[in-house]
């Protein structure tokens, strides 16, 4: 080998074997969901948790370290989505079918959920991404769950650019951490 190792773009087309809609991150995306499916299911919610625990501690001390900078306070946040073809209040109506009973559901959401577990107590055991943090914690979710600003006709709104903007919702953590502290 001699001379530049820079490579020349290439050109693909797609000559035989399967095609339908969609684009090559659709086709990507199905095989890296079925391929985490796969690991999820083989390791477990505790292979889960023990494969992660190192970086569980340092999210949850994330976690901690935010608190005590806090001195108390609360700053909210807001997540705006934009859907189409589903209004908040059918997406809130999943989210409490999916609290009440399907697990894998709330798994399959996003990549960077690792465990959506319920407890005794109607709380759920979250381990997710905040950020680049593996944080582990306890929310309130479900039906039992008392939503401020639950989106209806009434309190919603249209703006400008025709999206419906509704009053923020969220969940009520529930006042313990995963590790007891």
């Amino acid at each position: 080998m001699t001379g530049d190792l820079t490579p020349s773009p290439v050109a693909v087309t797609l000559t035989s074997g399967p095609a339908g809609p969609g684009s090559i991150d659709d086709f990507e995306l199905f095989y890296a969901r079925r391929a985490l499916h796969r690991f999820r299911a083989r390791l477990g919610r505790q292979g889960l948790l023990d494969l992660l625990a190192a970086d569980i501690e340092e999210g949850n001390a994330f976690l901690r370290e935010s608190a005590r900078a806090s001195d108390g306070t609360f700053q909210g946040g807001t997540t705006v989505l934009t859907a189409r073809g589903l209004s908040s209040a059918e997406f809130l109506g999943w989210t409490d079918k999916a609290f009440a009973a399907d697990e894998n559901a709330l798994l399959d959401a996003h990549p960077e959920h690792y465990v959506m577990a319920p407890e005794a107590d109607g709380s759920f055991h979250v381990v997710e991404n905040i950020g680049p943090h593996v944080c582990s914690f306890f929310m309130g979710a479900g039906e039992r769950t008392r939503w401020r600003g639950r989106p209806t006709r009434t309190n919603c709104s249209r703006s400008r650019s025709s999206r419906t903007r509704c009053p923020r919702t969220s969940f009520s953590p529930t006042a313990r951490s995963s590790d007891g502290r």
